[in-house]
């Protein structure tokens, strides 16, 4: 059986400021898997965010919404980090 490997790849995770998204983020960030963090709490997301090595980015949106997407960009907000060896 192959396994399934994550390295040189972007993951993307929803609710990612709290509870299970944040703990699998950790998790990610630690075996230096990129992450593209989703969130409608902008400063819990920012937090998390800040503690996290490698490339981050935050996407504060609210998935609840009928057309995330449409969304105005003043309510994104974008962060990366370069990654460090």
């Amino acid at each position: 059986m192959r396994r399934l490997t994550l390295a040189g790849s972007t993951t993307v995770i929803t609710g990612a400021a709290s509870g299970m998204g944040a703990e699998i983020a950790r998790l990610l960030a630690a075996a230096r898997i990129d992450l593209a963090l989703i969130d409608r709490d902008a400063e819990a997301l920012a937090s998390l965010a800040a503690g996290l090595p490698g490339r981050v980015t935050t996407h504060v949106v609210d998935l609840s919404e009928d057309a995330p997407w449409r969304m105005p960009r003043r309510r994104s907000s974008r962060r990366i980090r370069a990654s460090t060896p």
